[in-house]
């Protein structure tokens, strides 16, 4: 029984360091970092940003400045929809000072496809080849400028609109903790039946 116990604890634990592993990928910010979750649309995404001070110590190597601005604002979004089929074509930043921009660009995983727009009230990514696909693709969508963090929203869309394509059937992963206690019950049972 003893065994058992330990073996859910450290099935536990490694599924928690997991997701606290996949928490952060943008690198370190002393000014401004975070993440928020999205669900809107037919869209499920985590979207994670920060803003690095050029001018600093601690600007991340191999980070580029898409412009001449003193802020390099970063985003990048994870797709977590629940299959393939739950695609991500645009983000659009809104509320911010997109006026006062100097650069708008991308860092990507190699695919492309990616067309970044300013337009003077929001800034734009959209996704040209094909879809930002769950688990398939990863950005980073910046933007440079030399006003300071301002707090503002974002959106994200499907070019499906209302109605994203049947899906495809997935293999649904029960939660860390739904396994443990169903593996906790399995051990008790057998402990009772000897």
């Amino acid at each position: 029984m003893r065994k058992c116990v330990t073996f859910i604890w450290a099935f536990v634990l490694i599924a928690m360091l997991q997701s606290a592993a996949l928490a952060t990928y943008l690198p370190e910010s002393s000014l401004w970092q975070g993440g928020r979750y999205y669900s809107q649309n037919n869209v499920s995404a985590y979207v994670e940003y920060a803003v690095y001070d050029t001018q600093s110590g601690n600007y991340p190597d191999g980070f580029v400045n898409p412009g001449s601005g003193r802020y390099v604002y970063a985003y990048q979004i994870f797709n977590i929809g629940s299959t393939a089929l739950a695609p991500i074509a645009t983000f659009e930043l809104m509320g911010g000072n997109a006026s006062a921009a100097n650069g708008i660009g991308y860092q990507d995983d190699g695919q492309g496809g990616l067309a970044a727009n300013n337009d003077g009230s929001s800034f734009i990514w959209t996704f040209t080849n094909g879809l930002f696909v769950s688990s398939e693709h990863s950005a980073f969508l910046v933007f440079s400028s030399d006003s300071g963090p301002i707090a503002g929203s974002f959106s994200l869309s499907t070019q499906y609109g209302d109605a994203p394509p049947v899906n495809q059937s997935s293999t649904e992963i029960p939660e860390p903790a739904s396994v443990s206690m169903l593996c906790l019950g399995i051990c008790c049972f057998l402990r009772k039946k000897k």
